[in-house]
């Protein structure tokens, strides 16, 4: 079973196979959301992922809102934009 980190839908491994639009990336969804929490950014109202990357636009405890960008191969925070 893999997750297909443009939507977030299960892909059965049977269907993986099949098809040639979801990349393989080491970094999950569910880990930029916990990398994006670690920058104390914890209300996820968006998650997308393009060009490597995936954007998470979150608030913070005073309910500001930024945009953390997480690099799906390392993990690591690319950029936050408030």
């Amino acid at each position: 079973m893999a997750v297909d980190p443009m939507t977030g839908h299960v892909i059965a491994a049977s269907d993986r196979a099949k098809r040639t639009d979801v990349q393989a990336v080491p970094v999950n969804a569910v880990e930029a959301v916990v990398a994006a929490a670690g920058e104390g950014h914890y209300d996820v109202t968006e998650l997308e992922f393009r060009d490597g990357r995936y954007r998470v636009q979150a608030r913070d405890d005073d309910g500001k809102t930024a945009r953390v960008e997480i690099d799906a191969q390392t993990g690591q925070i690319a950029s936050i934009k408030h």
